[in-house]
């Protein structure tokens, strides 16, 4: 562990993982860049009861075989333990009301045997879409701590900071060399072993990685790309079908662990002033009341509400007509 622990926060585009950030760090941050990139990089600090620790706001990604620059910036890093970026542990942070989605990158993690805590977040937001999900049944799914929290207003910040700080205190890694929810196709297994043994690594599916990615990864030297290109080829490799395939294992472990935990109820209604009027104006019986009430008026205004503004204007033309009489002299134009 690094005198200042780092904590970096993981998760998909748009489940609020910035925002928790900015929960947690207030105004205590700095911005800098990635190795090798100009993208941002996000730093705050972060105080708890036994350390004072730095947290660090990773790219949004959905899984770690990156589709952009700020998404390979995720893998760079976890992939590589002599970064100065590389955590001491993750928080990912999950969409409660797109869990399944959000799982994929949380078991890509775990196999990674990285320390990992997951923050539960716009629970409310599920709810309102009628999920409801066991968090303590998810916990032991999943084997990792699972801190419910709302991230817009705060609520659960200090259970998520004992987790932090619980976990830290707990210097036995999360290690799952040989796959937590994913081993490596058994037909590559060599591979995975030569790569582990050429590279001096401990994990499965880190190796398993730098199958699939390591021929850009930024920390690699030309010579060990081309170890890793050579080892790739002679067991004929293919990395496109066998993303697919891991992907799809994947997702059937996931919808197995969102079948148990994961139940839907009746929907909560927050409807806006629009649509409540809808309710009212396009309802099957309610609404042509209302259409028949609405040619009412427009009869009405019509036919009696405009006799008003018609007596008044032919009153104003009568005293117009008898103040020209009274002042202009005698003429056939008076007359």
């Amino acid at each position: 562990m690094k005198n200042i622990p780092l904590i970096a926060l993981v998760g998909n585009p748009n489940s609020g993982k910035s925002t928790l950030f900015n929960q947690l760090t207030g105004l205590s941050q700095k911005t800098g860049n990635f190795p090798g990139v100009t993208v941002d990089k996000h730093l705050g600090s972060l105080k708890l009861t036994d350390f004072v620790v730095t947290v660090m706001d990773l790219p949004g990604t959905y899984s770690l075989y990156p589709k952009s620059l700020d998404e390979k910036i995720v893998i760079d890093i976890l992939a590589n333990p002599a970064d100065d970026s590389y955590p001491d542990l993750v928080v990912v942070v999950a969409d409660a009301s797109n869990l399944k989605r959000n799982l994929l990158l949380f078991t890509e993690l775990k196999d990674l045997g990285l320390p990992v805590l997951l923050a539960l977040n716009m629970l409310d937001v599920a709810k309102q879409q009628g999920i409801k999900i066991d968090e303590t049944a998810l916990a032991e799914e999943l084997r990792t701590t699972v801190i419910p929290v709302n991230a817009r207003n705060g609520n659960g910040m200090e259970s998520l900071k004992f987790a932090i700080n619980q976990a830290l205190k707990n210097t036995e890694e999360d290690t799952f060399d040989k796959g937590f929810f994913l081993t490596p196709a058994d037909s590559h297994a060599g591979l995975v072993t030569e790569i582990k043994a050429s590279f001096k690594l401990t994990n499965d599916y880190l190796a398993w990685q730098y199958a699939h990615q390591g021929e850009n990864f930024y920390f690699l030297s030309k010579e060990q790309k081309k170890t890793l290109f050579q080892l790739t080829q002679q067991t004929l490799f293919p990395k496109t079908s066998l993303q697919a395939g891991e992907t799809v294992a994947r997702y059937m472990q996931i919808n197995s662990i969102i079948g148990k935990v994961q139940k839907h109820i009746q929907p909560e209604e927050h409807l806006t002033l629009t649509q409540r009027i809808d309710k009212i104006l396009l309802h099957r019986f309610w609404g042509y009341l209302v259409f028949l009430f609405i040619l009412f008026l427009m009869f009405q205004a019509v036919f009696t509400f405009a006799q008003y503004p018609m007596d008044l204007i032919d009153g104003g033309i009568a005293a117009f007509s008898n103040l020209l009489k009274n002042n202009l002299p005698p003429s056939k134009l008076v007359d």
